[in-house]
């Protein structure tokens, strides 16, 4: 008996810790996709074309709420 609880807490131990080590690679990769679609919001807005004010308004309430939740989960992530 002793020897399937020091084996089960072994393998939990081994999956926590591969588990905290792929942790930053995915807030590395949630930050990269955020400044992506951040890049692109800006080309967007700025390039030479006239959109409605109303789209830009949407996309920039769309982008705060996609920030935040971006941000959530890279704390998430760093917890």
């Amino acid at each position: 008996m002793e020897n399937y609880q020091r084996d089960f807490l072994s393998t939990v131990y081994k999956t926590c810790i591969e588990n905290m080590n792929e942790l930053p690679k995915r807030r590395d990769s949630m930050i990269t996709i955020y400044l992506v679609v951040y890049a692109a919001f800006i080309g967007f807005s700025t390039s030479t074309k006239e959109y409605s004010e109303l789209l830009l308004i949407g996309l920039l309430s769309v982008m705060s709420i996609f920030g935040f939740m971006c941000s959530l989960t890279i704390i998430n992530f760093r917890s």
